[in-house]
C-alpha cells in the first residue's frame, strides 16, 4: 500500500479515537506507531499501532478466557472500533513496553486530551524516506514458536501479552496419539 493512502487510514483511526464514540473508544488512553510507516517507507504491507487502553486485570482474564472458550472477542470489537473496516492497520493493545524490549521505537501519535490538529501533526512528522526497509513481523511467545500458525493471530497474540506479562503460566505438552 502506497503511504499516501496509509496515511489516510491512520487519519481514520485518530479520528475515531477523538471522536470517543462506541463501547470502547473512551478507554483508549494512547495511540502510537512504529514499524515501516513510522521509519518512512513509501510503501507498507500494514500499518503498525500500538494503543494503550484501560483495562483491569480481572477484566483482562475475563475477556481472555472467554476468547479462548469461543466467546466474544472484546478485543476484537475494540479493533474493529478503532479501524473501521481497514484491514491494514496492525493493533497491538497494551504491549508498548514489550515492544520496546524488543527493539522497537515506538512514536506517540495521540493521548487522551490531545486533538485531532495535535495527533495530525505528530503523524506530519513522520517524513517519507525512500530507504527506509520493511519493518520485523510479529514476534509470539516462545512457547508458540512451533505451533505459531495453528492459532489464531488474536488468539496469539493476547497468548503472548498475557505470558510476558506474568498473568499466565503455561508448557506445551506433547500427546501420545490415540489409536481405536
Amino acid at each position: 500500500m502506497k503511504r499516501s493512502e496509509a496515511t489516510k487510514r491512520i487519519e481514520g483511526l485518530l479520528a475515531r479515537v477523538v471522536g470517543g464514540e462506541g463501547s470502547y473508544l473512551l478507554r483508549v488512553r494512547e495511540v502510537w506507531i512504529f514499524g515501516s510507516y513510522a521509519r518512512g517507507a513509501l510503501e507498507v504491507g500494514d500499518v503498525d499501532l500500538a494503543v494503550e487502553f484501560d483495562q483491569t486485570k480481572d477484566e483482562a482474564g475475563r475477556w481472555f478466557a472467554t476468547l479462548m472458550a469461543g466467546g466474544f472477542d472484546h478485543l476484537g470489537a475494540l479493533r474493529r472500533e478503532l479501524r473501521g473496516n481497514q484491514r491494514t492497520l496492525e493493533i497491538h493493545f497494551n504491549e508498548l513496553e514489550d515492544l520496546r524490549k524488543e527493539g522497537f521505537a515506538p512514536r506517540l501519535l495521540w493521548r487522551r486530551g490531545d486533538s485531532l490538529e495535535e495527533a495530525h501533526a505528530r503523524l506530519g512528522v513522520l517524513a517519507p524516506d525512500a530507504s527506509a526497509q520493511r519493518a520485523a513481523r510479529d514476534t509470539v511467545h516462545p512457547l508458540l514458536a512451533e505451533v505459531e500458525k495453528l492459532i489464531p493471530r488474536p488468539a496469539r497474540q493476547e497468548f503472548s501479552l498475557f505470558m510476558w506479562s506474568g498473568w499466565l503460566e503455561a508448557k506445551l505438552i506433547e500427546l501420545a496419539l490415540f489409536q481405536c
